[in-house]
């Protein structure tokens, strides 16, 4: 299995600039990859604003300077516990406890209950986020949901497996957000 990483940062933004939190590598900090998240590109327009005139055919249609503006939208995201770095998958009944430990953090991360990192000066539900597979980023989004899908960890079966997932709210569906790499992905930035 490919380990796609997902890459989330909590912002913080006070009307006129955003302050960032850590950026957090789902895998590494959650042991969380993403194992299906829709390609969703501008998605939906916005209702443009039109009127009829009376014994005319069709709309008089009013289109913005910058093109035609588009809808907020939502996303099912799935996510896979496949273990942290020190972790190898399948995991075994043994590490239930940190499946459940690290399945909580990530939710309140996401939530914005918990930091991104100890002495993060931001602690946000509004998120940005990024994923390779795609490679689409966004900024201004939010949790509606996260809910399990499996928690599978029997005594009598020699592996675990759990399966989560996450709604999201997209509501900046223009600005890209990308990924800042220095031999690695450091940041996430957008303009």
């Amino acid at each position: 299995m490919e380990k796609v990483k997902t890459y989330i940062q909590q912002t913080a933004f006070d009307g006129i600039t955003y302050t960032k939190g850590t950026m957090v590598d789902l895998l590494t900090s959650f042991g969380i990859i993403c194992e299906d998240i829709p390609f969703k590109y501008k998605p939906e327009a916005d209702d443009l604003p039109k009127r009829k005139w009376v014994g005319e055919h069709g709309s008089d249609v009013y289109i913005p300077a910058g093109g035609i503006p588009l809808k907020d939208y939502r996303i099912d995201v799935d996510f896979l516990y496949v273990g942290g770095n020190d972790h190898d998958y399948p995991l075994s009944p043994a590490d239930e406890r940190l499946i459940r430990r690290d399945l909580k953090a990530f939710i309140d991360f996401l939530y914005g209950h918990a930091k991104g990192a100890q002495g993060d000066t931001v602690q946000s539900g509004r998120l940005a986020m990024y994923n390779e597979h795609t490679a689409i980023g966004r900024k201004d989004v939010t949790v509606s949901k996260a809910e399990p899908k499996l928690f599978l960890c029997d005594p009598w079966d020699d592996e675990c497996l759990a399966r989560l997932t996450v709604t999201f709210d997209v509501n900046d569906p223009v600005t890209d957000v990308t990924p800042v790499t220095v031999n690695n992905v450091t940041n996430l930035s957008w303009t």
